[in-house]
């Protein structure tokens, strides 16, 4: 059964944005013709908040994270003397940039190489970190009617592309973010020494 993308309200009067979907569990979704949702609302309400506390973390701390790999593609710019403009390019122009100006300065080398191939990485995660910035989190409830239980799954679904982001993979791109900021800063480093030794 397709998700069904609709705002609710608890039986309490509060209001939340969720998606609503019967199709892991037998049985009709408890909703109105108003879009409130008419049986078990406090119970879907607190099992949220529980989820939601763990995506904070892993929200903020990958968010923290991505700004500091777009601080070291600033840093680099402003470093190899390429820096004008740095601060007000958008990630992906300001990367590729960068990317450019390690291999026109260093070639092919193995040290320049493993950078580029990281800096083409954060190009790839700052998609997700899109994702994550411009979208709500909001909630899969599935109702079981005969066992009277209720299953709630926070998702993360991209209004352009449809792509849900579920706490498996926000797990998965905050680990590799996390990596990722401190890779670049050793891989610069170890440019840096080669292209020393290389003089």
């Amino acid at each position: 059964m397709p998700l069904i993308h609709l705002p609710f309200r608890c039986s309490c009067g509060s209001r939340a944005t969720g998606i609503i979907c019967s199709s892991k569990y037998v049985g009709r979704p408890a909703w109105n013709r108003d879009g409130e949702l008419v049986a078990r609302g406090h119970r879907v309400q607190a099992a949220y908040e529980r989820e939601r506390a763990e995506w904070r973390g892993l929200v903020g701390t990958l968010m923290l994270r991505f700004g500091d790999i777009e601080y070291f593609t600033v840093r680099c710019l402003v470093h190899l003397g390429k820096g004008k403009s740095a601060r007000d390019d958008k990630f992906a122009k300001r990367t590729d940039r960068l990317i450019k100006v390690i291999r026109d300065r260093y070639g092919t080398s193995p040290p320049a190489a493993e950078l580029v191939q990281k800096l083409e990485e954060a190009k790839s995660l700052a998609k997700v970190r899109n994702d994550i910035a411009h979208n709500p989190l909001q909630m899969r409830i599935y109702l079981d009617e005969a066992a009277d239980d209720v299953l709630v799954e926070p998702v993360i679904i991209a209004i352009r592309t449809g792509k849900a982001i579920d706490l498996a993979s926000l797990k998965e791109s905050t680990a590799r973010i996390d990596d990722l900021a401190s890779e670049l800063f050793l891989a610069f480093v170890r440019l840096q020494s080669d292209a020393k030794r290389e003089r």
